[in-house]
């Protein structure tokens, strides 16, 4: 877990199932941070909907995306069972896209994923790409 930007506050954390959101949520506690927006960049086969779940009564916004990693799968397939599970969300292609819409919101943003996810986010953030 690591905050990578104070303005926009952004923190990023390699939280790929439910059980290691509650670190993600004792933090945003401890932060009295309750409004966030959530981007999630969780493969298909994975516990992505576990996390949303878990996530959901921090967030106000919650954006999908993918890693540029090919060997991962990520579709949009994950909009619609969350949308099946009354959890409406966005969903972008890249995390530079969602990124870009995580900050329209001017909210505290929550970057979850894999590693391939957040290796991006940090390669962005050392070109200044992005953050």
């Amino acid at each position: 877990m690591e905050v990578i930007s104070k303005t926009p506050f952004i923190l990023l954390d390699a939280c790929i199932n439910s059980a290691s959101c509650e670190n993600v949520l004792k933090v945003l506690d401890y932060l009295n941070m309750k409004d966030v927006t959530l981007i999630v960049g969780i493969p298909d086969d994975k516990d992505y909907i576990g996390v949303v779940k878990t996530m959901k009564k921090a967030a106000s916004n919650i954006i999908l995306t993918k890693s540029g990693n090919p060997h991962y799968v990520f579709t949009k397939r994950q909009q619609e069972r969350l949308q099946e599970e009354g959890i409406d969300t966005d969903w972008t292609e890249s995390v530079f896209e969602a990124i870009q819409l995580a900050k329209e919101k001017r909210k505290p943003i929550i970057i979850l994923g894999t590693t391939s996810v957040v290796g991006e986010v940090k390669e962005r953030r050392n070109k200044n790409e992005c953050l």
